[in-house]
């Protein structure tokens, strides 16, 4: 799943690293209140890598820069959601695992893949 852009892929290491963390949270070994933490450590960390991508697109005026951006933020809705429900109670881990799961690797293979010609030809790897 490698974009062959150090930062970036660095930055996707670490949300399967969060996402290990969700397991725990859909397999009900972490309590409630680590599981809502997890869910804001995701939207942040989200917001932090994104920043990172959307900072190049600027930068090498990559062409589907809006595209890549209105992916990003149903990203946000999503979790946004996630977190309001499991904050009324809901059990939402093993949904929050699946989509976590289906999100990260279809981006990366779908959409993230699209710009690396662009960073590359600007020299960032």
């Amino acid at each position: 799943m490698s974009v062959d852009i150090k930062e970036i892929d660095d930055q996707h290491k670490k949300f399967i690293e969060i996402m290990a963390e969700m397991q725990g949270f859909a397999d009900a070994k972490v309590d409630r209140g680590a599981a809502g933490a997890i869910l804001v450590k995701l939207y942040g960390y989200a917001h932090y890598h994104f920043g990172t991508e959307e900072k190049y697109f600027a930068l090498f005026h990559y062409e589907e820069a809006e595209q890549h951006r209105a992916i990003h933020e149903a990203f946000f809705l999503k979790v946004s959601e996630l977190r309001q429900r499991h904050a009324k109670g809901e059990n939402v881990a093993l949904e929050a695992m699946n989509f976590m799961f289906n999100w990260l690797v279809s981006h990366i293979e779908n959409v993230d893949r699209k710009y690396i010609e662009c960073f590359h030809a600007h020299g960032l790897r």
